[in-house]
């Protein structure tokens, strides 16, 4: 009898050790089922939710009433994450995400998507779980399957492809000027700013290298999205003033060339331009003369 109970126990343990490893360690968020359960647990990770009153609704789907959250584990580390689409109370829609890394670690972010219905969901697909994003724009209707890689909620891609990526360059246009971002293969990273005060352009400059991490998670976030198959005009029907250029240099000689006009526009895309604005701000910038406006346009 104790042979079988001593059997039992050690059973008993092993399947134990073999759900904590393969299943989930559930958390605060495993516990959330209402809205009002959800949106207090946001509320002390950001002081916006409070100052701004930022809320959850019941979203409409057609003729369905849709939950504004939903639960998934985006990054496969086995705890679940949260994402919500809720508004602040000036009525404009902003989704966030909410990345469980255990023990309370919870890094929050907002999806640049902004102004926009959107109806989240989960899918399991490939051992994944992928959040869906139906947008509900009259101007611009689609559905967004996306996986968090990089660091980033980007759109998902069951075939990446790899390239021979020789050059990267990266002009973003704004009301306050031009900056420009050029990357090669010997990790060698070039930084312009141009800006407009009255009738002169003041140029500034800087270089610096990028680390191998930097430069590979910049070339495998490319690749992932599959760039030479995306579309090489975006348009954002808005009267946004931002803009950018991106052209990359690959395979011998081949170019892709994307205008973006408003960036916000796809989600891969919306990720690089975030890298690019973080390599942005570790250089110091230095000035490198002026020109009138007036020679610019000659």
């Amino acid at each position: 009898m104790k042979k079988i109970i001593c059997l039992a126990l050690v059973s008993f343990f092993i399947s134990c050790k073999k759900e904590s490893k393969d299943g989930f360690t559930p958390t605060k968020i495993d516990s959330l089922a209402s809205i009002s359960e959800v949106e207090n647990f946001i509320k002390p990770f950001d002081s916006s939710f409070t100052k701004y009153n930022y809320r959850l609704e019941m979203l409409k789907d057609s003729t369905l009433s849709m939950q504004p959250y939903c639960k998934g584990d985006f990054d496969n580390n086995g705890y679940t994450d949260l994402f919500v689409a809720g508004k602040y109370k000036y009525g404009r829609m902003y989704p966030y995400a909410f990345m469980n890394y255990g023990n309370d670690s919870i890094n929050h972010f907002r999806l640049h998507e902004s102004g926009t219905d959107l109806i989240p969901k989960v899918i399991r697909k490939n051992n994944h779980d992928l959040l869906v994003l139906k947008k509900g724009s009259k101007f611009n209707f689609r559905v967004d399957t996306l996986i968090y890689k990089y660091r980033n909620l980007i759109n998902y891609n069951s075939n990446p492809k790899k390239y021979n990526i020789e050059k990267i360059t990266f002009n973003g246009f704004n009301i306050r000027g031009e900056y420009e971002i050029v990357i090669n293969q010997n990790h060698k990273a070039t930084f312009k700013l141009s800006k407009g005060i009255n009738d002169t352009l003041y140029h500034y400059k800087a270089e610096r290298g990028l680390s191998s991490k930097e430069y590979t998670e910049l070339i495998d976030l490319l690749n992932y999205m599959d760039f030479p198959s995306l579309k090489e005009k975006y348009f954002e029907r808005s009267s946004s003033h931002i803009m950018c250029d991106l052209t990359i240099s690959y395979n011998n000689g081949k170019i892709k060339h994307i205008f973006d006009h408003g960036m916000e526009n796809h989600y891969s895309l919306k990720a690089l331009y975030s890298k690019f604005e973080d390599l942005k701000n570790t250089v110091q910038l230095r000035a490198a003369g002026y020109s009138l406006i007036s020679e610019q346009d000659d």
